[in-house]
């Protein structure tokens, strides 16, 4: 079986979920059914990221234009397109597809968010960011000055979208029961046959060793893109801060791994409040890190289904996150491997970390749940759901 994944920017792992799903399930049809995999994107990543090998490679520039991707999907005789959440591309590629050589060809829509969530992704950040700098003033003025009509105009289209890529498709790949009557109102589909369920799978290929939990480290970890929305790594800075003020914690510690356009600011924050155990780690291997730390926050606003959580979980680090999206109770069964905590609810989330760091008992019983939890999510496990999707 030759299959092409599409996702907006170059596969590399370490860049951010989306690509690490998709190197993951790439990896695992090579692996266990000797598919041949491709990969199409539109942008590339520079070179400090270790990119994904695929057979081969193509980059496409505009969404209109597909006379290269289609010649590439022929001579590569591709059988499946995983489209990884490009509403964009899908009413096109299926219309391009329909005049080609390959018109059996399967064209499947991953959604690797909670419906609707892309409205958030249009945010001032960036262009912000950049003023506070002096870069690309006046262009950045203008972003600033057309942003209620461009937050607007995606509100509006959105929803359009989100029925092109059901119609256009022959499958729809949904991260969770939670999210399916959601897209189904927010697309306004009188039906829903074409809508599969897929879990993401866990991303490392061993579980952590309990027998080993006495190395584990007085160390709290975050994984994320350094960006507010939808991270809100703010906020983990903020219940952070209070850590460092209770005395009793001095021996705690707080690694950040990931990079994004806020990173600069939250370094100004850690230094501005004279935060002397947070450590910005930057695009690494998580692996490492998770093995070593006991404890994972996340204060997302919102997710799709978040590796980072059952990774922190197949790792023995017992994560914390605020009640923000439904998919979070497929993953955390709060107080017992992991605490689901209110949203917004800072109180909360402080006196329940302060407890994790405070109670070895717990946090040791609470990892090996966490454990034992994760091994729901095997590749070995969601690959067999994949291939059932592409054959029936």
């Amino acid at each position: 079986m030759n299959i092409l994944f599409y996702t907006v920017n170059e596969v590399a792992p370490q860049y951010g979920g989306v690509e690490r799903i998709t190197a993951n399930i790439a990896d695992a049809l090579t692996t266990f059914y000797n598919a041949n995999c491709y990969s199409a994107y539109k942008y590339n990543l520079d070179n400090s990221f270790e990119k994904q090998q695929f057979v081969d490679t193509i980059k496409i520039t505009s969404y209109h234009k597909l006379t290269r991707l289609i010649q590439f999907i022929e001579q590569n005789k591709i059988d499946v397109i995983i489209n990884q959440g490009e509403h964009k591309l899908t009413k096109h590629l299926k219309k391009a597809l329909r005049r080609s050589h390959r018109k059996e060809c399967k064209l499947i829509f991953a959604l690797h968010t909670k419906p609707a969530a892309e409205v958030n992704f249009v945010t001032l950040d960036n262009p912000k960011k950049e003023l506070k700098e002096g870069k690309n003033i006046w262009k950045n003025i203008r972003k600033c000055l057309s942003f209620p009509y461009q937050k607007t105009r995606k509100i509006i289209k959105l929803p359009i979208l989100y029925k092109e890529s059901y119609t256009f498709s022959d499958k729809v790949v949904l991260l969770s029961e939670h999210y399916k009557n959601d897209f189904i109102k927010y697309a306004h589909l009188k039906e829903d046959s074409k809508i599969s369920i897929i879990h993401n799978a866990l991303s490392f290929q061993s579980f952590y060793d309990m027998t080993n939990y006495g190395y584990k480290k007085k160390e709290v970890l975050i994984v994320s893109r350094l960006e507010e929305e939808p991270k809100r790594v703010s906020i983990a800075l903020k219940i952070w801060k209070e850590i460092e003020a209770d005395s009793s914690l001095s021996d705690w510690k707080l690694r950040i791994v990931g990079h994004g356009k806020m990173e600069s600011q939250y370094k100004y924050f850690v230094k501005h409040h004279n935060l002397n155990r947070v450590f910005f780690e930057g695009a690494k291997n998580s692996e490492p890190y998770y093995n070593e730390a006991s404890i994972f926050m996340m204060t997302s606003s919102f997710e799709g289904w978040p590796l980072t959580l059952i990774e922190a979980q197949q790792c023995g680090c017992v994560p914390l996150a605020f009640n923000s999206f439904a998919s979070l109770k497929d993953i955390i069964t709060s107080k017992n491997n992991g605490f689901i905590i209110p949203n917004n609810d800072i109180p909360m989330y402080i006196k329940q970390i302060k407890r994790l760091m405070t109670d070895d008992q717990l946090r040791k019983s609470m990892a090996n749940n966490a454990i034992e939890s994760s091994k729901r999510f095997t590749i070995n496990t969601i690959i067999k759901e994949w291939i059932k999707l592409m054959v029936e």
